[in-house]
């Protein structure tokens, strides 16, 4: 019989793996508008940039109204770890709203700069998220339910 304990981390060791497979499936889409932008294809770039937007909402958006909530109801204690995360979301954000804003006006050369900043901010979000994830997962702090 399945304990409380043993359901949760199930189900916590699952998030933590979608999680880790859609961070995963971000870093071609980050290739595609680095190699449009190298191509100088406004239409091109323009494409690949949408792209990655709609995927990094989506990603969010998952952590944001389904992933993070469960975690706050089933271990209130990483309330402030999860703020945190939500927060580097809304920063990630503003960081590829300043790429789309470039390529919007032609500025291939600093919208590629920015990509690069952009693409290693979110690199270490995801390392903070992932090792945050694991941490729950491996029962380092377990709450008394």
């Amino acid at each position: 019989m399945e304990t409380v304990g043993t359901g949760l981390s199930d189900h916590l060791k699952r998030a933590s793996d979608q999680i880790q497979a859609q961070h995963r499936r971000l870093e071609p889409l980050f290739e595609d508008l680095s190699r449009a932008l190298a191509g100088g294809s406004s239409r091109d770039a323009q494409t690949a940039a949408f792209r990655l937007d709609g995927a990094v909402k989506a990603h969010f958006l998952l952590e944001e109204e389904v992933v993070f909530p469960a975690i706050r109801g089933l271990r209130p204690e990483h309330q402030a770890e999860l703020e945190t995360l939500v927060g580097d979301h809304e920063g990630l954000g503003v960081g590829l709203q300043t790429v789309i804003d470039q390529i919007l006006k032609a500025q291939f050369d600093l919208a590629s700069q920015s990509l690069e900043s952009c693409r290693l901010a979110i690199r270490k979000h995801e390392m903070r998220e992932e090792a945050f994830l694991s941490g729950l997962d491996s029962g380092e702090s377990e709450s008394t339910l």
